[in-house]
């Protein structure tokens, strides 16, 4: 359920609370060590989206998709047209150009008929606290047409409130209290869920139980999670793919693992001894080759398939190697390359 302030459909079940490209064709998606098999229809499709205010352009012509079973992350430092984004993908802001199609319906068309496809969760979600968690769903359930009763209990059992759900509100934790707005956003069955920093506030603890939590919906339901925020490395642990917008515009979308390990050379760390003779005879036999002393050992720039030559070589020299470490770059890292270390927002 997509909530914001002041406005209510009961037809669509919209409950409103405040809200603050690059095309992907193929239809299998890696996630992890295995491979996700991804529906050919988008359930989010956006297509120019542009937003310009005068003669000034917010959001130039951003288009993406986002897939059944798939969490997609949305990256952009501040200023950079993230939110403006958000707000025109959920109906907040008018769309300049371009349009937004959710289950192949057009949010410019029809906005109800679309719309009631999205679940949303921005930042905390807004809830009676003098009412029982149950008591919250209820109402917003009674707003939902179509929607049987037993649901409830369903995405109750689904976001694991079952021992806490008929107490009041106010003595839940954050976490709960996001637990609970992800079962109200549940409730109308879905297909896509977006959410605007859901893990502000939460704990460590809490921040991993949420990440599980839309990572089992997303695998075993084929639910479509968009997410943007500020944590990159929960970003990182948590989506399949990651759009970065800057100064309005999409510069990349990628696999999260094609971000981190985009480079042909890696840096590889040599944990050798003796570090002085090793680095003299590396210099002599590899004089083009980057290589850095470090307190434990030579961190080199080179090609996988360099790794295993330069390790016999330093052996065959003998040079005891005491383990090889390769220095992965993260999401963060990437990002900050990219946009040239804008703030993210």
């Amino acid at each position: 359920m997509l909530k914001f302030e002041g406005a209510r459909s009961e037809k669509n079940c919209i409950t409103i609370s405040s809200l603050v490209g690059t095309k992907k064709s193929h239809s299998e998606l890696k996630v992890g060590n295995g491979v996700k098999i991804l529906r050919k229809d988008p359930v989010l499709r956006v297509q120019g989206l542009t937003k310009q205010i005068g003669a000034k352009k917010i959001v130039d012509k951003v288009s993406f998709e986002v897939y059944p079973g798939e969490i997609f992350g949305f990256l952009g430092p501040n200023g950079a047209g993230k939110t403006t984004t958000i707000r025109m993908i959920v109906g907040l802001s008018a769309i300049s150009e371009g349009d937004v199609w959710i289950k192949g319906v057009s949010l410019k068309k029809n906005f109800e008929q679309a719309i009631a496809h999205v679940g949303g969760i921005v930042e905390n979600p807004e809830l009676y606290k003098f009412l029982t968690g149950y008591q919250n769903l209820l109402h917003f359930w009674r707003m939902c047409k179509g929607v049987s009763k037993e649901r409830i209990d369903e995405v109750v059992r689904i976001v694991g409130l079952e021992k806490r759900i008929h107490e009041k509100v106010k003595t839940y934790s954050l976490g709960m209290r996001q637990r609970l707005g992800l079962a109200q956003a549940l409730l109308h069955s879905p297909s896509i869920l977006i959410l605007d920093e859901p893990t502000n506030g939460l704990d460590p603890a809490g921040i991993r139980e949420f990440r599980d939590l839309l990572k089992k919906l997303a695998a075993e339901t084929g639910l479509a999670v968009f997410v943007s925020s500020h944590i990159l490395s929960e970003m990182e642990l948590m989506c399949d793919r990651i759009g970065i917008i800057q100064q309005g515009k999409l510069i990349e979308v990628k696999e999260v693992r094609d971000f981190v390990d985009a480079e042909e050379e890696h840096a590889v760390l040599f944990l050798i001894d003796p570090l002085p003779e090793a680095d003299s005879y590396l210099k002599k036999m590899f004089p083009d080759y980057q290589l850095t002393v470090t307190e434990d050992g030579i961190l080199a720039k080179i090609k996988r398939e360099q790794i295993p030559d330069l390790n016999a070589m330093l052996v065959t020299h003998g040079i005891r190697v005491y383990g090889i470490q390769k220095a992965t770059k993260t999401l963060e890292d990437r990002f900050l390359e990219i946009t040239g270390g804008g703030q993210i927002a």
